[in-house]
């Protein structure tokens, strides 16, 4: 056993070495601050906008007379296609008008604001 040689691997200089193993290593530290910089910035901005979105229908919501909405939704005209002449329709909708202006991006649509039973009251976009 002490006669037998052992085979010499392939010979791979110190320069090459040093060069892939630097490659690998800042590769990967490379890779993992770039995923952290991704999930930081995106969970920030997706932070931002909630947050925005919030304060946005906070105010809205703050701006709509309850009271004026209820009579509305009592006395109102069901829809029949056309827009109806009651000023309280009107002042609802110039109020969602004026949020819409300082925020377009929130507020697409105003919704449904139940009259009776079956019957729907559609306050729409101006």
């Amino acid at each position: 056993m002490a006669n037998q040689q052992e085979k010499p691997g392939r010979f791979i200089s110190l320069r090459v070495q040093l060069l892939v193993g630097f490659t690998l290593l800042f590769s990967v530290v490379f890779a993992v601050a770039f995923f952290w910089f991704y999930s930081f910035a995106s969970d920030m901005a997706l932070q931002r906008i909630r947050k925005d979105l919030a304060d946005t229908l906070i105010a809205a919501a703050e701006g709509v007379d309850a009271e004026l909405m209820v009579e509305l939704a009592r006395e109102g005209t069901l829809d029949t296609g056309v827009y109806p002449d009651d000023s309280r329709y009107w002042e609802h909708v110039n109020w969602l008008v004026t949020v819409h202006n300082i925020e377009p991006r929130h507020l697409q649509r105003a919704g449904d604001y139940g009259v009776a039973a079956g019957a729907y009251l559609r306050l729409r976009r101006a």
